[in-house]
């Protein structure tokens, strides 16, 4: 409906915004009026995992809420990119399973070339590993598919600065407020 669609929608603009609380109930609404709608179940679930992930929210529930709602999307559409991601970035966040996400995010990557952030989250699973040099090429990846993105930016600030390289990472923040 295009009312579910408009409420996934701006759901979408606030998860960008990292306003994170103030996506789920956009995204819950979208569910309601169309509860067949996988890409609302896959918005809501990353929009959890960010929460759960960041401690935004109770963990142990939000990773609950964030499985629950990628698995239900990934059940509506099961070549759903975005419900693929969130199940990677459970396996990092919650369950530990680093190895077993970074086979994911190379599927995904694999299978969506086009998908910038399926580039953009496994660099950030590669920044905490410390693998900088892998971290910023899958930054360059997603920059190229998405050059004016802002989560990227403020990724390649931070891994920048994870890798003591601080005087780019402060180039690169100011260049791009």
């Amino acid at each position: 409906s295009p009312e579910a669609y408009e409420a996934y929608l701006r759901g979408m603009h606030f998860w960008n915004r990292r306003a994170l609380r103030d996506s789920v109930p956009y995204f819950e609404k979208a569910i309601e009026l169309a509860p067949d709608f996988a890409l609302a179940y896959s918005g809501l679930s990353n929009a959890y995992g960010l929460l759960s992930s960041l401690e935004l929210t109770e963990p142990v529930e939000g990773f609950r809420r964030t499985r629950e709602n990628a698995e239900h999307a990934l059940q509506l559409d099961p070549d759903l990119p975005d419900a693929q991601l969130a199940i990677a970035w459970m396996l990092v966040w919650y369950d530990g399973e680093w190895k077993t996400a970074e086979d994911h995010f190379l599927s995904i990557q694999q299978q969506f070339p086009d998908y910038a952030p399926a580039f953009y989250w496994h660099a950030t699973m590669l920044g905490y590993q410390r693998r900088f040099d892998q971290a910023f090429e899958k930054l360059d990846a997603a920059t190229e598919l998405d050059p004016i993105a802002i989560p990227v930016t403020r990724l390649r600030t931070f891994i920048l600065s994870m890798a003591g390289r601080y005087e780019e990472a402060i180039d690169t923040g100011l260049r791009h407020l």
